[in-house]
């Protein structure tokens, strides 16, 4: 299993110039914010990907960590639908990864942007499943 949090300096601010103040990233390396929820929490043979932009994939190995343990589908959920999210399942399935997005295992702020992305957009590019669904999909088959 790998698992990708954020991993901002703090006090970082973004380089791009875009139409919202620039502001440094709301999640800082060693906050709250940035730890992974105990019930998820990363074991020994799990892998943990610092991530500084939005795309786990960007500029980090999980695309080739995952490539040499054969793992051709990807299974995501997190936090920041409409950033982190959409950002790794674009990146996922640009690379050719099968993904499953899991729709309650997914959080925003923005909650009609949180479903309209889940209705309309990733059901174009992956399979949206609740976490009932998605442990279903996972069970061995007979």
């Amino acid at each position: 299993m790998a698992h990708a949090r954020a991993d901002h300096p703090p006090g970082a601010k973004s380089l791009n110039i875009t139409d919202s103040e620039n502001r440094p990233p709301l999640i800082t390396r060693g906050t709250p914010e940035a730890e992974i929820v105990p019930e998820l929490a990363p074991q020994p043979s799990d892998h943990l990907v610092p991530k500084r932009r939005w795309s786990a994939f960007h500029e980090t190995d999980l695309h080739r960590t995952l490539r040499a343990r054969g793992i051709e589908t990807i299974i995501l959920c997190g936090g920041s639908t409409e950033i982190g999210i959409a950002s790794t399942a674009y990146g996922a399935r640009d690379l050719g990864y099968n993904l499953v997005i899991v729709s309650d295992a997914c959080t925003s702020s923005k909650r009609a942007l949180h479903d309209q992305l889940m209705r309309e957009v990733f059901p174009r590019l992956a399979r949206v499943r609740s976490t009932m669904q998605a442990l279903e999909m996972l069970k061995p088959r007979a």
